[in-house]
């Protein structure tokens, strides 16, 4: 109750010194909610453009509601969504993903989806540009609705979510490195809840034989299930990425990153000093940029000062 009451009074203190935040509810049948922040200034011709927020693990939309501010102030319809934890049975991958497309679907008013609103949203969204920033394991979330057959967005930003899961969970569970500059991750016992996590979105982690040549591989379903093997060239992305992140590794965006690249799409990484950042981590703290792979022609504004959230958007400023 008390956590239910911190909440409302933060949203009360943020509606009276914008009186743009609401809450309300996509999903009756989960009982899901979003929070949407929408912008001050005129609605545009095609309708407002729009970010969707996913948090990660751990976190909740509501400990993004400062992000959705800051998108309103600069243009954009902003929401940040529900998404529910995995449990190993019955809600497993990609049920968190249809939460995320739910949220989307209330965004443009989808009317299959409207018998299933508390209420429809009022404002015009522009179809057309529609980015989504996910946030650890809300990055997966993100990144795979590029690879959808209608993609519903037009950009994407990944704050140090995992692009390779089969990789991912070998790194935390096993101690394997994709790459020798990864660092070293936590002990088993820390990384505990994050390998729960795994085996509950994508169940127990099993090799298997998938060449036919007597030697166990990997597991097929968290290697199908990964994110770079669902990229879309048509989605421009950006890479937010610590180099010292023992939770998910820098190797997980560079390989990603190349992959993108190769197949002709847009893809910044930008690489901080820093290590894995749960919500809001990257997006608010000053993070000096220790190196850069840019691609997109984005012109970004550098300096000691810069923040994740800066970059971000000055990103989705070029592509929507």
């Amino acid at each position: 109750m008390k956590k239910t009451m911190s909440i409302l009074a933060a949203l009360v203190s943020i509606s009276i010194l914008c009186g743009c935040v609401n809450i309300v509810t996509f999903d009756k049948e989960n009982e899901l909610n979003l929070i949407y922040v929408a912008p001050s200034t005129p609605q545009p011709p095609n309708g407002y453009p729009a970010i969707v927020l996913i948090h990660g693990f751990g976190g909740t939309k509501e400990r993004l509601i400062d992000v959705a501010v800051s998108a309103a102030e600069r243009g954009y319809f902003a929401i940040t969504v529900d998404w529910r934890d995995p449990d190993g049975a019955k809600l497993m991958w990609p049920a968190q993903l249809d939460d995320v497309k739910n949220a989307i679907a209330w965004l443009v008013k989808d009317p299959s989806h409207a018998a299933n609103w508390e209420l429809p949203n009022p404002y015009r969204i522009d179809p057309e540009r529609i980015g989504a920033v996910g946030l650890s394991a809300g990055g997966i979330m993100a990144l795979r609705l590029m690879d959808l057959d209608n993609p519903p967005v037009k950009a994407v930003v990944n704050f140090a979510g995992p692009t390779n899961m089969n990789n991912e969970y070998r790194y935390l569970a096993f101690h394997e490195k994709e790459d020798p500059s990864d660092p070293l991750p936590f002990s088993l016992s820390i990384n505990f809840e994050i390998i729960e996590f795994c085996e509950k979105l994508l169940g127990p982690y099993k090799m298997k034989d998938v060449n036919n040549d007597g030697k166990l591989d990997y597991d097929p379903n968290y290697f199908e299930e990964s994110p770079i093997n669902h990229i879309n060239s048509n989605v421009s992305l950006l890479l937010m990425q610590g180099n010292v992140d023992n939770l998910v590794p820098l190797s997980q965006a560079r390989n990603l990153y190349e992959m993108m690249r190769n197949q002709g799409g847009i893809c910044d990484l930008i690489i901080f000093r820093n290590g894995h950042s749960f919500d809001p981590g990257l997006l608010t703290i000053s993070c000096p940029i220790n190196e850069m792979d840019v691609n997109s022609g984005t012109e970004y504004t550098i300096s000691t000062e810069t923040t994740g959230q800066d970059i971000m958007f000055e990103f989705l400023q070029s592509k929507l």
